[in-house]
């Protein structure tokens, strides 16, 4: 045999194994797979079942020009899930505008996990069933930056490592199933997850729904702010991989959100609706209470990392506490609403293209009252200057004159049609509203005007125009400790940027 006979015959044979080499991964592959599935925990598919879905609306093009308006009109049904879903006409076809840039991407890492068990009464045989599981993640800040293009090849790639190129490809509840038993079982979780990219995909035909044009609503004291707060009063993007995940939290100061999706796989919602908001947070504190392990860091600082929007945690663990949790899968062209004070966190099925901004509606006001309470305890300074919002909504609707005879005297957007707000919003706390320091005189006079022109009070008339959403500005009022110059709210940490609208 010559010396290039032998070369080629080397080749062949390396090329042969190789193949015989993929042939054996592939095959460990399928059987760890099928292994996996039949030990997935049973509290994964129980908890698929059990979950109900909050509700879809589907906007005439008519409303769909009229976007505060519709919201307005779904709100009072949208808010007793914390969530709901609205797909547009038909005709609603607008084209996406990918970024040219490059795009930071964060390192999104489940650090810290833990099975959570039934109480006593569910023990069966002696034994505490596992009813769900909950988990720390971390977010390491401009991990690598990449082009839409070169980070959807990354997702595509990362997609079919976990689904082994499955054609057709899987379904959401499959992927659903996946996600839980990833994160509650696998030893490194880890995914790159580009959020909180300020800016916007929306092209020009895009429409009144415009998500960059919504805090500022014509009418709305929030959008006469002229600073803009990304991920509040301006988009932000999210551009994410399957598995990449929000945890669970409610927006800034219980702000409205609006969240599009422009392109790319579903992503998945857990909502729990503004009533049952103190319930969730119990459940999460009593939950790692229940731990085992004392040392952990669920166990001892677990409330908090609620608070700082970095656990997640099975719904099943909600749910076994009675708390309400819904589920809403988007899609392309369709658009998330939330309400006050509503829960939320979820996950992306693969590649995903999506943005948001928060608004507010008229019931948000007793929310963003009470909201100051909270951020006063943990002690931090509240994201937007709600008492100025309040008192810019009483000089708008005095400048307005009092409606014609002719004319309802209530818009669509008003307390009165949304009723009143859930059992454990009582209103702002004494001490916060008698703390504050007297109003400018043209506002104050604006108030008392608003109060003998209408028969009620300017925080209860005010709502009636409140269309927009807007950060905190300059001029924050002042806290009542009789020394007049310490900003309300802000106590130890100094100013806090805004938590991501999403996610």
């Amino acid at each position: 045999m010559g010396r290039e006979e032998a070369r080629v015959m080397a080749i062949v044979k390396q090329f042969a194994e190789q193949e015989k080499a993929s042939l054996k991964r592939q095959r460990l592959l399928e059987s760890r797979k099928k292994q996996r599935e039949q030990e997935r925990p049973a509290w994964i598919s129980k908890m698929m079942e059990k979950m109900q879905k909050a509700p879809t609306f589907y906007p005439t093009m008519e409303q769909f020009q009229t976007p505060q308006e519709y919201i307005g009109s779904i709100s009072a049904d949208g808010a007793k899930y914390g969530a709901c879903k609205i797909v547009p006409p038909a005709e609603f076809t607008p084209q996406i505008h990918r970024p040219e840039h490059a795009i930071a991407t964060k390192h999104q890492q489940v650090l810290v996990r833990t099975e959570c068990l039934s109480h006593s009464s569910e023990e069966e045989g002696g034994q505490k069933k596992i009813i769900g599981t909950a988990f720390q993640t971390s977010h390491k800040r401009n991990h690598r930056s990449y082009t839409i293009e070169e980070y959807e090849k990354i997702a595509l790639r990362r997609f079919q490592e976990y689904f082994n190129h499955k054609d057709p490809p899987p379904d959401e509840d499959t992927v659903e199933s996946e996600f839980w038993y990833t994160t509650s079982t696998a030893n490194n979780v880890s995914m790159q997850y580009a959020n909180d990219v300020e800016g916007t995909a929306c092209g020009p035909d895009f429409g009144p729904f415009r998500p960059s044009e919504l805090p500022g609503h014509a009418g709305s004291p929030l959008g006469l702010d002229t600073e803009p707060m990304p991920g509040i009063t301006s988009t932000m993007m999210y551009i994410g991989m399957v598995h990449a995940h929000f945890c669970w939290h409610y927006e800034d100061n219980a702000l409205c959100s609006v969240n599009y999706q422009h392109e790319g796989s579903t992503k998945t919602w857990y909502v729990v609706p503004g009533h049952a908001a103190a319930d969730l947070e119990n459940a999460v504190k009593n939950a790692f209470k229940r731990m085992a392990n004392t040392n952990s860091p669920l166990f001892k600082d677990g409330e908090q990392m609620l608070i700082r929007k970095t656990i997640m945690m099975s719904p099943s663990i909600l749910m076994a506490a009675g708390v309400p949790v819904f589920k809403i899968h988007q899609h392309p062209r369709e658009f998330i609403i939330t309400f006050p004070r509503g829960y939320h966190s979820g996950f992306n099925h693969g590649f995903h293209i999506g943005e948001a901004v928060n608004i507010a509606l008229s019931s948000w006001i007793p929310y963003a009252l009470t909201s100051l309470d909270r951020y006063r305890a943990l002690g931090t300074m509240s994201c937007l200057d709600v008492i100025r919002c309040v008192c810019t909504a009483a000089r708008i609707l005095v400048s307005q004159g009092p409606p014609p005879l002719d004319t309802p005297s209530q818009p669509a957007d008003t307390i009165i049609s949304q009723g009143p707000p859930p059992a454990d919003i009582q209103g702002p706390p004494s001490d916060i509203l008698l703390s504050q320091p007297p109003l400018p005189s043209d506002a104050s006079n604006a108030a008392h005007e608003a109060e003998g022109a209408g028969g009620s009070s300017a925080a209860r008339t005010a709502p009636a125009i409140l269309a927009g959403e807007g950060s905190g500005a300059a001029g924050r009022p002042m806290l009542g400790n009789g020394e007049g110059d310490a900003p309300l709210l802000e106590v130890q940490n100094g100013p806090q940027r805004p938590g991501a609208v999403e996610g």
